[in-house]
């Protein structure tokens, strides 16, 4: 949640696109399919992404690079491929969304961070009905 909290306001701030997506060498995107895919439990990085194409080309400033815990698992249906935030905060490219995370084992309940329109993350523990999560697999 740190790195999106950090990108929105590094866009917002130096009125640019900052980007983040899965990587598997915390230096470029890794290829990830959109679905419940899991490209995130390797790890990922932000970066201000100049040409906004959601690819990290070399003269594009890295801004965070993150390994996640051993045995969390993450997924998202919304972001496979990763998401950018534009100069006035907003998320795209679905606009809205969320990532789920848990343990692989019963360490933690699942939780997931969404992300609204607006860009704000914000972390939820169950489902608006009360139910909580179902821990992300393969």
């Amino acid at each position: 949640m740190t790195t999106l909290h950090q990108a929105r306001s590094t866009a917002v701030t130096r009125n640019t696109t900052l980007s983040a997506c899965p990587s598997s060498d915390s230096q470029r995107c890794a290829s990830a399919d959109t679905g419940w895919d899991g490209g995130w439990d390797g790890g990922w990085i932000a970066f201000v992404d100049r040409n906004a194409d959601l690819r990290r080309d070399g003269n594009e400033e890295l801004q965070d690079q993150v390994r996640p815990a051993a045995g969390i698992r993450i997924a998202t249906a919304s972001f496979g491929s990763g998401l950018s935030y534009s100069a006035t905060g907003a998320v795209s490219p679905r606009g809205a969304g969320d990532f789920r995370f848990g343990p692989d084992g019963a360490a933690m309940a699942p939780r997931a961070v969404i992300l609204g329109a607006n860009g704000q993350p914000r972390l939820i523990e169950t489902e608006r009905s009360g139910k909580s999560f179902d821990c992300p697999t393969d």
